[in-house]
């Protein structure tokens, strides 16, 4: 019986075959050096990080920008704390990249929330974010498999929205690309402390692997049911 044992073991093991090692809290230069890792049943790869800064302003470095997983279930995601700020006469602008990608038999993504924490603003102050997410292919492919859609948040004199969110059809792998602008403008001040990403699921799907994983369960039931009824 042992032999059986193993073989139903093998086959449960297929859906979540290949999740990377978990994802720790660190800062982003040591993200992006450690490569993909595992948030909850998705893995998250393909770091990228940008910085520019005029007028004054100091730049940011990714060794400043903290990052912490958020394993939720069903909505696993990233935080990153920074203490970024503008003020009079300068700009902060950094790029955030990532893919996030399904593992075949866990459930597909269907929702992204873009959260603003920490952020304020004075005067002619502005602080915005402008995300892009590539929909079921990848930014370097063009996205052309896939669909481009956007998220912003605003803090400003005229606006101020500090989350998104959007819905969609199931994907399996999402790019994003994170655009932060801070700007002091001629006589104002602008910050921002914390932002927040999460990816939602959808249903799991009948996949080939789950048909697959049954078909095994079965077999193995009734291999066990013939032994035992043989008395070996």
């Amino acid at each position: 019986m042992t032999k059986e044992v193993f073989t139903l073991f093998a086959l449960l093991a297929v859906p979540v075959a290949g999740l990377a090692s978990v994802c720790p809290p660190t800062t982003y230069d040591h993200v992006i050096a450690g490569g993909d890792c595992s948030i909850a049943n998705k893995t998250f790869g393909s770091w990228s990080f940008s910085s520019s800064a005029s007028g004054g302003a100091v730049l940011v470095q990714a060794s400043s920008v903290a990052y912490k997983p958020l394993p939720t279930p069903s909505s696993p995601g990233v935080l990153y704390f920074f203490g970024l700020g503008a003020g009079i006469g300068q700009v902060q602008d950094e790029t955030l990249g990532f893919t996030v990608t399904v593992p075949s038999g866990a459930a597909p993504i269907t929702d992204i929330h873009l959260l603003v924490l920490g952020a304020a603003f004075s005067g002619t102050g502005s602080a915005s974010i402008a995300e892009s997410v590539c929909l079921g292919d990848l930014v370097a492919n063009g996205c052309a498999a896939g669909k481009i859609v956007g998220l912003s948040t605003f803090d400003n004199s005229t606006l101020v929205m500090l989350s998104d969110s959007i819905t969609f059809a199931p994907v399996t792998v999402v790019d994003v690309i994170k655009d932060l602008e801070l700007t002091g403008g001629t006589y104002g001040t602008a910050v921002v402390s914390v932002m927040e990403n999460q990816f939602s699921e959808g249903t799991i799907p009948e996949s080939g692997t789950l048909a697959f994983v049954g078909i095994g369960v079965l077999c193995l039931g009734g291999l066990l049911r013939r032994r035992l009824g043989s008395g070996s």
